[in-house]
């Protein structure tokens, strides 16, 4: 009598109908496979609740479903046998028999995968080689190697031909694998235009999320914890985005590395985003690591772009088991006002209360240990405390390609908060790298607790993890070292809060380059930067410039009225709109204007020149016709030299007002 199999659904293929048991101790592999091999395309195959033992690799056919019991996690559960040792618990047909062509689309969900890293030495959970494709609330716990892996190379090593794009990973959870929890495996761009989204990862080995072609992902909502390596490995970002994810814990490796919570490698010209994360690092496990929490990196020989806004950031401590106590203190962020339009390398002005760099004036270091009352368009930029100063806030940089070939690195950047937790000592809250262009708002990391270092003469300012170092000299103080740099690049501002001035040692001895000629004024302030190879610090050179196609324009009012304009070096007083034609006894508008230009049909006499508005207000009246302008008595025409003044046809006449007698007085 022909074996019938009853279907409950026409659609669906239970696995248990197919004779598989779920008991946890029977091999159920050619169970599962006799469904999956009988379903036709578009149909499911169901695993209901239970633990179904496998001892090779169940290969997924292509255009199915495969479905696990929906409700908690863990209500069907795929189980790796032990001593198996296989390539992937469930991994794609194409995959699994070394297609060098991606497979149709296929969908997972409500599966528990249990790689059983205890009894087995490799494996993966989840392999797919498949464009469109889904995972979906899926858990794969205890992977030898990697969780979940979507890949554009075969089990044998070869590239597929084709393309597999636009594959989801969604709400799934991944707990110890001893290398990536996520990973996308493209060594060439065939895998790219996806999501990874609302997925926790933790306890693993290597990258909590490792994608190698980034482009044109969604990578959001995720919470990674208790990463080996990097939280968030993105390489080729390019129209990607990384938003509202959370990193608790990275970098916990033994291995001495640069680690970061989020790293980032651009690939322009498309911008990408990463806003709204949060990466927190309670332990910087391994004192001899470097820690970059946000890491955005130009990539290639393009030129690359990044919007950076809105992540949080917050440092940790040294874990340590001796008996050092290392206690928490209070953080005092560093904001100015607003700062845009930054470009590293070209021209940075300290001076009194303020810094000007580019274009653009950010006034008063304000120290304010509240946030989020005072927070708005600017970047606290405090880092995480380390015992040595190999820790930072956020990253910038172009990489050497870029670099050589003049290209650079453009972010714009803005409502970020980086902040230390721990010890006393802060360092470096950003680190900017190369050709980066930044347009938001920086303050550099600054003292703790907004300390201020005594100097008096043969004192050594301390440079070693801050930015913004605060001194103070009450008196005059000569011979002083500025401490050696620790990073080629690395850019301080000393500011000095006391009433003297403060002269430095020889260059040989006080590392900086002018020696004995450099003087940092009292209450008053200065910018260096560190050369790595003459191993001397540089001050910037004040400068202000306009390159060519940009204006600088001032306003009189709401963006109405242009008083004054600077374009390409050449300045322009801001004329009156329009040219009106002046009568006898009438009035020449100065309000708004630089230029006022007027005509007449005639000779014409008793004028007003409109009282000015600020005293010092510089007017240039223009008479573009013919005919003479006379003005009227002084205490009618605001003008002090009254009827005497006229200004000839077809000539110009510059006045000054001031406001002590309210006249105006020609510029003669």
């Amino acid at each position: 009598m022909p074996n019938i199999v009853l279907q409950r659904n026409l659609n669906e293929y239970n696995v248990k109908d197919f004779g598989a048991t779920g008991n946890g101790s029977t091999d159920d592999t050619s169970a599962i496979q006799a469904a999956i091999n009988a379903a036709p395309a578009g149909s499911t195959v169901f695993f209901p609740a239970g633990t179904y033992l496998v001892s090779s690799t169940i290969q997924l056919v292509a255009v199915l479903a495969y479905i696990g019991t929906t409700g908690s996690y863990g209500g069907a559960t795929i189980k790796q046998k032990n001593a198996s040792n296989l390539p992937a618990v469930i991994a794609s047909y194409e995959w699994y028999n070394n297609s060098t062509t991606c497979g149709n689309p296929v969908r997972i969900e409500n599966l528990t995968i249990d790689c059983n890293s205890a009894n087995n030495t490799t494996s993966h959970g989840i392999v797919l080689m498949n464009y469109d494709s889904i995972i979906r609330e899926c858990t794969v716990i205890n992977a030898p190697a990697c969780s979940i892996v979507n890949s554009s190379v075969n089990r044998g090593g070869t590239s597929i031909s084709n393309t597999a794009v636009e594959n989801r990973i969604e709400s799934c959870k991944v707990d110890t694998a001893g290398q990536h929890g996520i990973w996308i495996q493209d060594n060439n761009g065939l895998i790219t235009d996806g999501y990874i989204d609302s997925c926790i990862v933790s306890g693993t080995t290597q990258d909590g999320i490792r994608v190698d072609r980034a482009a044109g992902y969604f990578i959001q909502h995720n919470h990674v914890y208790a990463i080996g390596m990097n939280g968030y490995n993105l390489n080729n970002c390019w129209d990607t985005f990384v938003i509202g994810n959370e990193v608790d814990g990275y970098g916990q490796s033994a291995t001495a590395n640069y680690y970061a919570g989020i790293s980032a490698v651009l690939l322009g010209p498309r911008a990408s985003v990463f806003a709204d994360n949060i990466i927190c690092v309670n332990y910087e496990t391994n004192d001899a690591s470097n820690y970059q929490h946000l890491n955005v990196t130009g990539g290639g020989v393009t030129d690359t772009k990044a919007i950076v806004a809105g992540n949080a950031i917050l440092g940790g401590y040294v874990n340590t088991s001796s008996t050092t106590s290392i206690t928490a203190g209070s953080s005092t962020a560093c904001t100015p006002a607003s700062m845009d339009g930054i470009f590293v390398g070209q021209h940075l002005t300290v001076g009194s209360d303020n810094i000007t760099v580019g274009s653009v004036t950010a006034t008063t270091f304000t120290p304010s240990a509240t946030w989020p009352s005072n927070h708005g368009p600017s970047i606290y930029f405090i880092s995480s405390n380390k015992s040595q100063a190999n820790s930072t806030g956020i990253t910038y940089q172009s990489n050497s390609t870029q670099q050589a070939s003049g290209q650079t690195c453009t972010i714009v950047s803005y409502g970020n908060r980086v902040e230390g937790y721990g010890h006393y000592s802060f360092f470096d809250g950003i680190a900017l790298v190369g050709p980066v262009g930044i347009d938001g708002a920086i303050a550099l990391a600054q003292s703790q607790n907004y300390q201020v270092q005594t100097i008096s003469s043969s004192s050594t300012i301390t440079t070693a993890g801050f930015g913004s170092i605060i001194v103070s000299a009450s008196s005059n103080a000569t011979g002083v070292i500025l401490a050696a740099g620790t990073q080629a690049g690395q850019v301080i501002i000393i500011n000095n809060e006391g009433a003297g001035n403060i002269t430095m040692a020889a260059a040989g001895t006080s590392f900086v380059v002018n020696g004995v000629q450099d003087v940092i004024a009292a209450y008053n302030a200065k910018a260096y930067i560190w050369d790595a190879v003459q191993s001397l610090w540089y001050p910037f050179n004040p400068s202000f410039s306009i390159p060519n196609g940009t204006a600088l324009t001032m306003y009189s009012d709401a963006y109405t009225t242009k008083t004054l304009q600077l374009t390409g070096g050449t300045v322009c007083y801001a004329p009156s709109s329009s040219t009106p034609t002046l009568a006898s006894s009438g009035t020449i508008t100065t309000s708004g204007v630089g230029v006022a230009k007027v005509t007449t049909s005639g000779a014409v006499t008793g004028v007003i020149l409109q009282a000015g508005t600020t005293d010092g207000q510089i007017v240039t009246v223009i008479n573009t016709s013919g005919n003479s302008i006379t003005m009227a008595a002084s205490g009618t025409s605001h003008v002090a030299d009254g009827t005497s003044d006229v200004i000839a046809a077809n000539n110009a006449r510059r006045y000054t007002w001031n406001a002590t007698n309210s006249l105006w007085y020609p510029c003669k």
